[in-house]
């Protein structure tokens, strides 16, 4: 797990490459997961939560997502767009 840092860490700080590369890893298996969690529920038909479940999880990753991304997924889900949020699910890396 990564250390949470200074606002100007020094070098030794910083993570090297194999830390990097592990928390890139790490990342993608936990999107992988919410992503297929949110699909279930989208399968299901529910979309509200198919969206909030994701919303919820990339809010837990650093940038994962914008604010004109959760604006497109809650519009989506007012407008019953399962196309719109299944687009919204599946655009996350």
């Amino acid at each position: 797990m990564l250390t949470a840092y200074r606002r100007n860490p020094s070098a030794s700080q910083l993570p090297g490459p194999e830390s990097l590369s592990k928390y890139m890893i790490m990342r993608a298996d936990y999107i992988r997961g919410c992503r297929e969690y949110s699909l279930e529920r989208l399968e299901r038909g529910d979309i509200q939560n198919a969206v909030a479940s994701m919303m919820s999880d990339m809010k837990k990753i650093p940038n994962a997502s914008s604010v004109m991304q959760n604006i497109d997924a809650i519009v989506a889900v007012a407008s019953g767009d399962f196309d719109a949020a299944r687009a919204y699910i599946e655009g996350f890396e």
